[in-house]
């Protein structure tokens, strides 16, 4: 395992198995392409960007109990995406496609409230 910017990561720099609790905000290096299970689980981060290159999200790789208004931006397509185990109200989600839009509402729907949203990228 590797470290960058105090994110814990495979050697190989492909997956992140862990974000510091303390972060408000990250942008996940380029050429990372999976996001582990709690990953960032009790992370206070506001806002998170993920690169063109991470495309798999395992389940519960997002648990973002402890932040506020939280704004993450997907900048690649989806090839799979689990539940997110938690996001805070007034959320936003951007995504590239309708399809990758779909993807997380399939998985996440039922435990979005209505104060969070997945739009398409700005």
């Amino acid at each position: 395992m590797t470290s960058v910017d105090g994110v814990l990561m495979t050697k190989d720099m492909k997956k992140i198995i862990r974000c510091p609790q303390a972060k408000t905000s990250f942008t996940v290096p380029d050429g990372v392409t999976t996001v582990g299970y709690d990953a960032f689980e009790d992370c206070h981060i506001n806002k998170l960007i993920f690169p063109e290159s991470a495309t798999k999200f395992e389940n519960g790789s997002i648990n973002l109990r402890h932040s506020d208004n939280c704004e993450i931006f997907f900048k690649g397509h989806l090839e799979s995406f689990g539940y997110i185990e938690h996001i805070p109200n007034n959320s936003k989600l951007y995504v590239v496609s309708d399809e990758d839009r779909n993807l997380i509402l399939s998985e996440n729907e039922d435990a979005f409230s209505g104060n969070i949203t997945v739009e398409l990228m700005p």
